[in-house]
Parts: C-alpha cells; structure tokens; sequence
C-alpha cells in the first residue's frame, strides 16, 4: 500500500513538473514590471446581487468565466468548467442515468445526485435569469455565452428555492448595434467536427438582433463488446447536438426596452461507456437463484467476470442512447423612469427527452431502463429596484412564480425472465431462509410453482409512470445600505411556497401483473419556506474589501418515484442549511495582482438520502428521505497575476470538509461516511503568455492544470466505484491576426491521457452483486479555424 501511494504521488509530482516546464517554456527570461508599467488586470461584471457590478464589489464568493475565458481552455460544455473552479463538481450520468447530457451539479458538497422528476437539484441553473427546473439536458454546450457565473454557498434570498449549495449563473450575448459576426470550425480526433456561428446587428435605429448556432459530433471513445468473443458491436460515449438561439432587443421608448429570446437544443448522444468493476454475489438473493433458473449467455453465470481489459469497453447489451429536444422562450421588459427600475421576465421551456441505459454492465438482462420525459415550465418574475437615502440604499423587491409539468416513464427490467421461471417450476421448491424444508404450501417462505405470492417479489419487469404538477410562489426584498464610506449592512428575506401534486399511474410490474402502488396513487403536499440573509462589507481600502454573512437556504421536498414497496411511496420534506461565511476581494499592485478568498461553514439538516434496503422476501426498496443531520466546511482562495507583460497566471485551490452529524436508523451508510461529489482538495493552475509577432499578429500559448483528490460517486463510499485523486492537463496555442479577423489554434486535452469516471453506480448497495464506473473521455487533439468581424 505505501508502494502504491508513493507512486500515485510521483504521479502528481510529474503531472505539476510538467505543466511547471511548459510554463517556463513558454515564458522567456522576461523582466518584472514595476508599478507603473500601465497595464491591468481586466475588469469583471457579475449580476450575483440581480445588478450589474464588479466582481470585486460583490460580497459573494463567485468564479466568472468570459467569452474569451471559455475559449482559451477550449472548453465546450458546462460540465467542463468544474476543472477550473474550487469546491464545485459536475458529473456526468447521474445515478441511473448514463446520458452524457444529464447534470450532478454539487458545491461545495452539496447538490443532487438523481435526475427523476420527483426530486429536484440542489444547485441552481439560470439562463438570462430564467430558472432551469430539470438537470436532464443540464450539460448544455457552451456557444453564444458572455459570461458564466459560479455562486457558491445558498442563494435562496435573490435566486430562490434549489439553491441550497449555490447557482449557475449563465448570461448569454446581448444583441449588438453594430454589425459583428463569427465562424469558426473545429476539428479532432474520434471524428470530432464542429461548427458555430454569430451574427449580430442592427434592424433600424431602435432595434437589434442576434443570431448564434452550433453543431457538434464527437465520435465515441469506448466500445460494447459482445461476449464471449470480444468481438465490437458499437461505440459509446459519442454525442452529437445541435444547438441554436436568437434575440431580439427592441428600444421600445426612452424608459422601456424589451429582449425576445428564444432557444433550442436537440442532442443525439450515445451513452457513457459502463465498465463493471465488482462482480460477487455472495449473499445476493437475487442472484442465486437467477444463475439457478436463467442464467447468461453461453451457460455463464453471473460469478463470472465480465470486467473488460479495455478501459473504456464493456459487455453491456441494453440501450445505449440519450435523446433530448429542448426549445425555449423569453420575454424580458425593462423600464427605467429614472427613479426605480422595473423589469419583468416571463419564460417559457419545454423538454422531451430519452435516456436508455443498461447499468449493470455485463452482457446479461440484469439491471436496466428507458426513461421517457415529457417536461415543461412556465415562469414569471417582476423586480423593482431602485436608489434611496441619497444613494445609500441599494434596494431590491419582487415576486416569483413558476408552473412546472411533467410526466416520466421508467421502463425497465431488474433480472429479466426470473419471474417467469419461478412461476414455471412445478412446486415452491426454494427457500426463502434458513432451516426451511421445501416445498411447503404458502405462506411457508419458499419460491416457485404458479401463483405463489412470494414471486411476485421477484418480478421486477417494471413499468413506472410518473406525473408531477409543482406550483411555487415566492416573494422576495433585499437591500444594502452605506453605514459609513468604507462599511455596509445587508439583509434580505425570501418566502417560498410550494405545491406538487404527484400521480403514480399504473406502476406495475409487467409480467406478474401486480401493483407495486395502488393504481393512481395520488400524493399532494404543500410546502412552506423563509430563506433571509444577513451581511456585513468593510472597504479596508479602495482596492480591499471584507464581508462576512449567514444566509438560509433550502431544496424543495418531493416523493419517492421508483419504490416497489407500496408503503414506501411516500414524500419526503425540504431539505435545509445554513450558511456561514466570510470572505475577501483584493486587488494588489496597480491592479496587476487580484486575490480573493473566502471561508465557510454550512450547518446542513434534513438532509435527502437514496438508500437501498432489501427486504426479508429479497426484493428491493429504494427510499428518499429525509434522513441525516450534517456539516461542511473549508475555504476557497482564488488569484490572477500580470507578472510581466503579455504573460498572465491565474489559479484557484479549494478545500472541502464533510461530516455526517445524526444519521436515522435503518440507513446503510457510516456515520464516517465521506460526501458523495465532494473532494477534499480541488486546484488549477494557468499560464497564458502571448508573444507579439511584429506585423503579423500574436501568438499565444497557454496550459491549464486541474486536480481533484479522491471522491466517491455515491453515498455508500463504494471502494468499487472511489475514484483516486487524478490531475488533468490542457493546453492550446492560438495565432490571431494582426487585424483581429483570423484566429487559429491547436490544442489538447487531458494530455497525460488520465484514466477518471464521471460518475458511478453502487449496484452492491441494492442488488448485491456489482458496482459499475462511467469513464470520462480520454486524451485527444483538434484544431480550430475562426474568422470574425
């Protein structure tokens, strides 16, 4: 084991050496420039506070990611941006879902890991200030943005319910008045091809209008294998999407403008590769007598090992797919009389999405599911804001509402053929427990013969239909008031109510015919909840500012929606937190040096937990509730630098501490256990250095390094499924122009071509006998051509 660790550390020891040599590389013996040498960081402008500001001023712990940010670390997907933000991690495939399009969205250690419309994310997702109820679809490609926002810790004051480990803040282009457009095309390995474009311009004097698209295809890097021969049958992991949006900006008057957008995203994808990476069925009930009755392909059993030798390839024969339609509408009016300001922003989004996934890995019907959503939403929200007191009150007023309807089905199959074969046997000839001689007539526990109420329990052919309504109402104030010049107070308060009405329809099992819930079961609850804030910021000097603060925030309750229990359809309430912080913004040698921090502490309760639990008669039962009581803590410190002209370092390191508190009886985990998603350690580092070439234009070459310590993919800290402390690396070289017009660039990712998973399946957990990893993608190289104007 100390063998072991010592070479995981010379792993990270020679990753950090090589982006170090790249560094120095590409920056010559360059000499430091003193104070007054003119040039600056650039200026950052957030909206974490509902108004323009900079970032500096923003007694909130935030990462900004540009336009320009985004595509020096060629990034093209949200889930990307994780790498280059502390505390904050994104995975892909959440829980049974292996679509490289569904979004686990955690800060610091707290989030959401399933994707069913019976609970919600923790982290919450805006577009252009519109509220993204589902994480299916969330890993949205990354075109025609200007800004991206990381809020850490609860947002609940200004951005409401869902934001209980903090949000995604994502602010697309605004139309311009001048005629400005862009094409650029990209090009890799795995037949990675993509296209996007931008034009924007005037319509007249008073309006403006924009146009974006996007096409991507990348090929898959994994393979599903037929067994036993090895022979490929398809690939996994590729995606293919299209994405497009439009705007509009309108000068209505003087005092009132109005922004039309509207947007769309139709993906393609294959599924993650699945690799199974556990295969034991001691004590598995389920198991054992399926080997004795069914069995796999070729008369193997499931003691075999049908772990693959390839990384990326697997046995896995169920569907392998990920389709989501997405379109989208907003209507945003501002109106600026000169005294308040009032803007009003009403939206509508629709999703139809599929997902097929197998999650057990191996070529046999084990464990595996389509899920078909038909989603949509309407939201309306209206603020009024203002200055007051001869501009020392900085005030905020509104209210909130958001329809949401959706209906789920979940087709799958848990040992396929079981039921059938227990029902075909002659007599009740397998027993159930211990010291039980069979056959014997019911209730005696023992299985087999037609009509035995025990095999019922055994068929797990099912089929869910799931529908929910949610109707959420909130009304919301804060205001920052100037005590002194140097020290302000800030307070806030938000209440949220909310309703959903949930309907089982027909959750059956398809072959035995028995309800797992009475038809039609209907559940409705109403939930209540005041999220306030309160705040402190201390100007220390222009250039440094301390802020301090407690914020409350909650996720809202929801239902049980894949039980094959009827006792355990039953809702679960809201979960809870409340969060300390304090934290700096600084800016240091003429602005050529920016350090920001901040430290934490979230008292987090109510917390909900999907647990397994297998019942006496061996079939499963997957419960939310709210079941632990728990902590997080850490801090984050982030930093830019101009060392020397034309040569930029930026970083950031994070660290997370997790700590279960209270757990309820009956849940399957330890007190010790670690957060799911949560790393203790997260680190990037940068180097950017632009060499002039005289008047040809620039060169500039850049390295981005990212670390996460080890973590686990679910709460039952699997060692099966742990993925160990990796580091990544990336890197591009872009040649622009001297008129600005051409940009081209080469680049790589993931260089040192690092084994990681994006997410994993805790099989052992509820069915005993496996554990599956979903892997990330591996090394690959591509070049891109953009012209602008």
């Amino acid at each position: 084991m100390r063998q072991i660790n010592r070479n995981r550390r010379r792993g990270y020891i020679t990753d950090v050496a090589l982006f170090a040599l790249a560094g120095v590389a590409l920056y010559p013996a360059t000499p430091a420039l003193s104070a007054d040498a003119g040039i600056s960081l650039e200026e950052i402008l957030v909206t974490a506070r509902k108004r323009e500001e900079r970032l500096q001023e923003t007694p909130v712990s935030v990462t900004a990611f540009s336009a320009d940010g985004i595509r020096d670390r060629s990034l093209d997907a949200l889930d990307q941006i994780a790498r280059y933000v502390p505390n904050l991690d994104i995975g892909l495939g959440a829980g049974n879902s292996a679509s490289p399009s569904t979004a686990s969205i955690f800060i610091r250690g707290i989030g959401a890991y399933d994707f069913i419309i019976t609970t919600d994310p923790g982290v919450g997702t805006y577009i252009d200030g519109v509220y993204v109820a589902r994480s299916t679809g969330g890993i949205m490609d990354l075109m025609d943005i200007e800004r991206i926002e990381v809020l850490r810790g609860p947002q609940g004051t200004l951005f409401g319910k869902n934001t209980i480990g903090g949000a995604l803040n994502i602010v697309t282009t605004t139309p311009s008045k001048v005629t400005t457009g862009r094409l650029e095309v990209i090009a890799g390995e795995r037949e990675r091809y993509e296209a996007r474009g931008y034009l924007s311009g005037p319509l007249g004097d008073k309006v403006a209008a924009k146009a974006a698209f996007s096409y991507k295809h990348k090929g898959g890097y994994g393979k599903r294998l037929s067994y036993p021969d090895g022979a490929k049958v398809a690939e996994a992991g590729g995606v293919e999407d299209v994405t497009g949006r439009l705007g509009l900006r309108a000068e209505l008057s003087e005092t009132l403008t109005a922004d039309l957008g509207f947007d769309f995203t139709i993906n393609r994808d294959q599924g993650i590769p699945v690799k199974v990476t556990y295969n034991n069925i001691a004590g598995a009930a389920f198991a054992g007598v399926w080997n004795m009755l069914v069995g796999g392909p070729a008369g193997t059993p499931l003691t075999g090992d049908f772990t693959t030798e390839g990384r990326y390839d697997s046995y896995a024969t169920g569907t392998n797919r990920s389709d989501q339609d997405i379109y989208g509408g907003n209507l945003t009016l501002t109106w600026s009389p000169g005294v308040v300001t009032v803007k009003s922003i009403s939206a509508y989004r629709t999703m139809d999405s599929f997902v097929g996934r197998d999650a057990d890995g191996t070529p046999m019907v084990l464990n595996g599911a389509d899920y078909d959503l038909d989603q949509e939403q309407f939201s309306q929200e209206l603020q009024v804001s203002g200055l007051s007191f001869n501009d020392r009150l900085n005030w905020l007023v509104g209210g909130y509402y958001l329809h949401e309807s959706a209906t789920e089905i979940n087709n799958g199959t848990v040992f396929g053929g079981l039921y059938n074969a227990l029902e075909a046997l002659p007599a009740a000839v397998i027993p159930l427990a211990p010291n039980v001689v069979c056959p014997a007539p019911f209730p005696a526990p023992c299985l087999g013969g037609a009509g035995n109420p025990y095999n019922v329990g055994f068929d797990l052919d099912f089929l869910f239909v799931n529908k929910i309504k949610i109707d959420s109402y909130a009304a919301f104030a804060q205001g920052s008031f100037a005590l002194t010049d140097e020290l302000s107070v800030t307070l806030g308060i938000r209440h949220t109510r909310e309703t959903k009405d949930y309907l089982s329809v027909l959750s059956q099992r398809v072959n035995s015919g028995a309800n797992i819930a009475p038809p039609n079961t209907n559940l409705k609850d109403t939930w209540s909840s005041t999220s306030p804030k309160a705040g402190l910021e201390y100007r220390i000097t222009p250039d440094v500012m301390v802020y301090g603060s407690v914020a409350h925030g909650f996720k809202s309750g929801g239902y049980n929606g894949r039980s094959f229990d009827a006792a355990a359809f039953t809702s679960f309430d809201p979960e809870k937190v409340l969060s300390y912080e304090a934290g700096v913004k600084s800016e240091w040698l003429d602005r050529r040096l920016r350090l920001n921090g901040a430290v934490f502490y979230n008292d987090y309760s109510d917390i909900q937990m999907t647990v397994g639990v297998v019942n006496p008669n061996g079939s499963v039962t997957v419960l939310v509730d709210n079941a632990a009581k728990a902590r997080t803590q850490g801090f984050e410190l982030e930093m830019q630098a101009l060392p020397a002209e034309n040569f930029e370092l930026s970083g950031g390191v994070g660290y997370l501490s997790t700590k279960f508190k209270e757990l309820d009886p009956g849940v399957p985990i330890s007190i010790d256990a670690e957060f799911m998603r949560s790393p203790k350690w997260t680190l990037n580092l940068a180097a950017q250095y632009t060499v002039p070439l005289s008047n040809l234009g620039k060169l500039t070459f850049r390295g981005d390094y990212s670390y996460r310590s080890k973590f686990y993919p679910e709460a039952t800290n699997s060692e099966n499924i742990a993925q160990d402390g990796y580091s990544l690396i990336d890197a591009r070289i872009t040649f622009e122009d001297e008129s600005g017009h051409w940009r081209l660039a080469v680049f790589g990712q993931n260089l040192t071509n690092k084994d990681y998973i994006t997410s994993g399946l805790d099989g052992s957990a509820t069915l005993g006998f496996y554990d599956v990893q979903k892997a990330g993608r591996p090394r690959e190289f591509g070049a891109s051509v953009m012209y602008q104007f």
